[in-house]
């Protein structure tokens, strides 16, 4: 009985998790998701990533000819988190987002850059190191950085 009732609420909260990220997102970002996608590219002279994330698929690979892909249907609760932080950033600021450390400049790390194309506009942050976003930035990174435990686990 403990165990049907804890499955009980246990499904009840997570339908109500779900419901309250549809709902922060307007009408009309939920439109135009479809038009979307987000690009992470972390590179230096030994180390190459990219992930690109569109509402059907998720991408990785790790070498620069790109002939090693790993990919996934993406799913909807992903997608739609995705979504909702995408909305709580303002994409015209990201060219002006400053890196918090310059690690990169000096080889002691790999450089990064976050893209986000929306209706044909195309929104590029400037370098940062790779592992350390800018602070505006770092939840909407960190989530397009899990992409590679997702496709680790097929």
């Amino acid at each position: 009985m403990k165990v049907i009732f804890s499955f009980i609420i246990f499904m009840v909260a997570s339908n109500a998790c779900d419901e309250n990220v549809s709902k922060n997102i307007p009408d009309t970002f939920i439109q135009e998701s479809p038009d979307i996608s987000i690009s992470y590219k972390a590179t230096t002279r030994g180390f190459y990533k990219k992930i690109w994330i569109t509402k059907d698929s998720l991408y990785m690979t790790m070498d620069r000819n790109s002939q090693h892909i790993k990919s996934q249907a993406t799913d909807i609760v992903f997608w739609n988190e995705l979504i909702s932080l995408i909305h709580k950033t303002s994409l015209e600021q990201l060219e002006q987002l400053d890196a918090p450390s310059k690690m990169h400049q000096v080889d002691g790390a790999a450089l990064a850059t976050l893209e986000v194309k929306r209706n044909q506009k195309v929104f590029t942050t400037k370098v940062f190191d790779h592992g350390h976003p800018p602070k505006a930035i770092s939840t909407l990174v960190n989530k397009v950085l899990s992409v590679k435990e997702i496709l680790a686990k097929q």
